[in-house]
């Protein structure tokens, strides 16, 4: 059931009423049963999985709440972790690991065949996976108690709005307000109402819109050796941009609708996005984008680690390695591992521009004698950067993405005519994607946390004609679901 799809409009308005009716003590139990109405409407047998996660890390969680000594948590803890990431390992990266395996014995001469495995990746399985794993770890440090209620825990796991493509929540933040008792308020809803409506528009005209563009000219590029020669370098470079905002907008607009809808039930998640183009270097940038799987690394994985340390080495190391494992998570290819290896690399450059250049040109009294470059050059050139290294994630090979790339950097492949910009979408269309654009740009220019008060219906009229008006018809997936 997407967001976007006839069902869910009927879904959401009958589970919201249905919430407010009923006693404050079971309305845990209608949430429950419409987060698992909800999963199972597009597989009802991956229902078995989410609650294998759930029950191990609530017994699990259990296991370790009643033990003081932390040592003596860890086997608890290693038991959830093997059980959990097993499950994502297997359904997510087997069919990769047979091929990777594959490609490295035809390499050196062997004749093997990896085995077809049909495995169908279930849906929000690395998101409600994480969430889980963060509870246990949670506990296995004390930062959080044992949710003894299993069916507030379970709904926890399962919460609809958030199930799919997060935010990845925490349990500190997410279960006390689904225990509490939330009344119907009026501006709380209609505030929901727009961050829904703000969702559609990211969704529904700026990146449905901008999807048809990028998918002809990868496709194009998908299609073999010879494919790519359908397009130049500007129409390539044009894709890079369109993507990068086509990615932003449908993972943030899904995240926008995910919140809007909790809001109505009066429970709040926390912002996923925060502007990410505004970024001036690609630590503010990680800082905006992603929020909830940025610092779910950053607690999880690069602080245990060691985090940044005093040692440029170390420190580089563990930038990289996140970096890494952030890429097989989004995806189990080699083109996510080259992008998020670059946005890696990217990192490491800012810490020994920091730890070193920065730091020496302190020391000599050069720092104020440099001219500073212009804020918005440092927008538009990281904007550039970001756009480049997402053709990776887009396309369906390195090769592919190599092809299209290659195209960019060679001026002689830069044709400056409509028909080669345009393509065979035509003027018009490619005049809506600019439009698009120019919307969300005007969207840039309201503050984060802007209080709309008595213009909050019209502003939201506003939305929604903006998206009957400019808006794609046609019914398209959230990019991120294959994550």
């Amino acid at each position: 059931m997407l967001f976007n799809s006839f069902e869910f409009l009927l879904f959401l308005p009958a589970t919201v009423v249905l919430y407010y009716l009923l006693p404050w003590r079971v309305r845990w139990i209608l949430l429950l049963f419409a987060s698992y109405l909800f999963y199972a409407s597009w597989d009802p047998k991956y229902l078995l999985l989410i609650m294998v996660t759930t029950f191990s890390t609530w017994w699990t969680g259990g296991k370790m709440a009643a033990i003081k000594d932390k040592e003596k948590r860890k086997p608890w803890l290693l038991a959830g972790l093997v059980v959990n990431l097993g499950l994502l390992i297997f359904f997510k990266y087997t069919n990769f690991a047979f091929e990777t395996f594959e490609q490295i014995t035809q390499l050196i001469g062997m004749d093997y065949h990896a085995p077809e495995l049909k495995l169908l990746l279930p849906v929000g399985i690395s998101f409600y996976t994480f969430q889980s794993l963060s509870y246990s770890i949670d506990i296995y440090y004390g930062r959080t108690r044992h949710e003894k209620h299993f069916g507030l825990y379970a709904l926890f796991v399962a919460y609809f709005p958030q199930l799919v493509m997060g935010p990845i929540e925490r349990s500190n933040n997410l279960l006390p307000q689904l225990k509490r008792e939330q009344f119907l308020n009026y501006d709380q809803a209609v505030q929901g109402l727009c961050k829904i409506g703000q969702g559609f528009f990211k969704k529904l005209v700026v990146a449905d819109r901008l999807k048809l563009y990028v998918d002809e000219v990868h496709f194009l590029g998908d299609s073999g050796v010879s494919g790519p020669l359908a397009v130049d370098g500007v129409a390539a470079l044009i894709a890079a941009f369109f993507f990068a905002i086509q990615m932003y907008c449908d993972f943030s607009g899904y995240s926008d609708i995910a919140i809007g809808t909790s809001r109505l039930m009066g429970v709040e998640l926390m912002e996923n996005f925060k502007k990410p183009f505004l970024a001036r270097n690609i630590s503010d940038f990680w800082v905006r984008w992603h929020i909830s799987l940025t610092t779910w690394f950053m607690d999880y994985v690069f602080v245990p680690m060691g985090g940044y340390t005093p040692s440029l080495f170390r420190t580089s190391v563990n930038l990289l390695i996140v970096a890494m494992v952030t890429g097989i998570w989004h995806g189990a290819s080699w083109t996510f591992v080259i992008a998020f290896g670059f946005m890696g690399v990217l990192m490491v450059s800012r810490v020994l521009y920091i730890m070193k250049v920065e730091k020496w040109l302190k020391a000599n009294n050069l720092d104020s004698k440099l001219p500073s470059i212009p804020g918005w050059v440092q927008i538009l050139a990281l904007f550039v950067t970001f756009s480049l290294s997402t053709t990776y994630i887009r396309s369906s090979s390195i090769q592919s993405a190599h092809i299209l790339l290659g195209k960019i950097f060679q001026p002689g492949e830069w044709i400056l005519t409509i028909q080669n910009i345009v393509l065979k979408n035509g003027q018009f269309e490619f005049g809506l994607c600019l439009t698009s654009i120019f919307f969300l740009f005007l969207s840039y220019l309201v503050p984060f946390n802007l209080k709309l008060g008595r213009y909050s219906l019209a502003y939201l009229m506003g939305i929604f004609l903006v998206i009957y008006l400019f808006g794609y018809d046609g019914s398209t997936d959230f990019f991120y679901f294959q994550f």
